[in-house]
């Protein structure tokens, strides 16, 4: 039922990413206008209420960038299991499916996950950051943890820092790595993604650390202005 309203629903449209030689198809909302819903209507609800995982962020177009400059390095010319947090739209982990990659695609909303359950290139799978039972239950299906764990726009507060890093400790294999793309928008959070290596020490350390810029654009159904970002970190961090 949920699929059927957002393909009903204006507000939503199919978008195409490209850069280089790489074209991602994704669909995503583009207006953030609110219509009223009546009381009883839990779909209405969810589309009017929680905006935030229906459009693509501000991070995911130069971090999709990146992955695909630096995809050689990255991931060492090898074909990996990835498992992407707070996919909302899906625009990051589309793009390292568009590389080769076998992805897994993680969101708590249930407008995300039926955004990413469009895409048949991608597995999309509820994810609770911190939850022990949803983390056991992807390491299950998939055969163990991950090669890599990616994240766009993902941490906005302390708390939700300290319970995604808990849940990438418990999915990411030893030796496997984690993409960060944040775009800083306080001296709080900004303060809290630097501090990532010292406070994580014990489990992840730091092999890269850069601002990065867009490349390319102007981007399709880009909701979110550059003013309300001062500028993207890009972190990768090697799990001990």
């Amino acid at each position: 039922m949920i699929t059927e309203r957002i393909n009903q629903d204006e507000r939503f449209e199919t978008l195409s990413f490209s850069y280089h030689a790489v074209t991602v198809v994704y669909r995503a909302r583009v207006s953030l206008q609110i219509k009223a819903c009546d009381k009883g209507d839990s779909v209405g609800k969810s589309l009017e209420e929680t905006t935030i995982p229906q459009t693509v962020w501000p991070a995911a177009y130069p971090a999709s960038e990146k992955l695909i400059d630096d995809s050689s390095r990255i991931f060492g010319g090898r074909k990996i299991k990835v498992l992407e947090i707070g996919s909302g739209t899906g625009l990051f982990g589309l793009t390292a499916a568009a590389l080769g990659h076998k992805v897994v695609v993680t969101d708590t909303n249930e407008v995300s996950l039926a955004l990413l359950a469009m895409h048949p290139q991608v597995a999309p799978r509820r994810l609770r950051w911190g939850n022990d039972d949803d983390a056991a239950a992807i390491l299950e299906e998939f055969d163990g943890p991950f090669d890599a764990i990616i994240g766009c726009d993902v941490f906005y507060f302390s708390a939700s820092l300290r319970a995604g890093m808990k849940t990438v400790s418990r999915l990411l294999r030893p030796g496997g790595s984690f993409l960060l793309a944040s775009a800083v928008r306080s001296d709080e959070i900004e303060d809290e993604i630097e501090r990532i290596p010292e406070t994580f020490s014990a489990e992840f350390v730091v092999t890269t650390k850069e601002d990065i810029q867009c490349r390319g654009g102007p981007y399709p159904g880009q909701v979110h202005t550059k003013n309300q970002f001062r500028h993207v970190l890009w972190m990768e961090l090697q799990r001990r």
